[in-house]
């Protein structure tokens, strides 16, 4: 998986995000230190970003997740206005691929999308036509 992902394999990126830097597999004694998580987060989040280039729907949907509420050992890393904007293509891509999945998705971005100003809406449809 960490051999793929970096390579552009979408279901390599999507797996390395989710199973994350203390996977299950991991005993207590074998966790990585806060700085070795931080690494992992930092890698994960550059091959969704880059699965999300290339048009993966999932990849977006973590992405809105991931930036929304900041997952990982930083919670800096919270970014509503990249939430907002993967949280547009992902909602407009499900919508597309099930309407009634996407009725859910297009609320939550709404909730989402009530928390920030117009100008951060702005800011994340231009980093949207990028």
């Amino acid at each position: 998986m960490d051999e793929k992902a970096p390579q552009g394999d979408i279901p390599s990126a999507l797996l390395f995000y989710a199973v994350g830097p203390s996977g299950s597999w991991l005993d207590p004694e074998s966790r990585l230190s806060p700085a070795e998580q931080e690494a992992w987060y930092t890698k994960a989040v550059k091959y969704l970003e880059q699965a999300a280039r290339r048009g993966s729907v999932d990849a977006n949907g973590a992405l809105f997740s991931h930036y929304s509420v900041a997952t990982g050992p930083d919670r800096s890393a919270r970014d509503p206005v990249r939430a907002y904007a993967y949280g547009t293509v992902w909602t407009e891509a499900v919508a597309r691929q099930n309407p009634s999945v996407g009725t859910a998705a297009t609320q939550r971005l709404a909730d989402f999308g009530n928390t920030l100003s117009e100008e951060q809406k702005a800011e994340a449809m231009r980093l949207i036509r990028r």
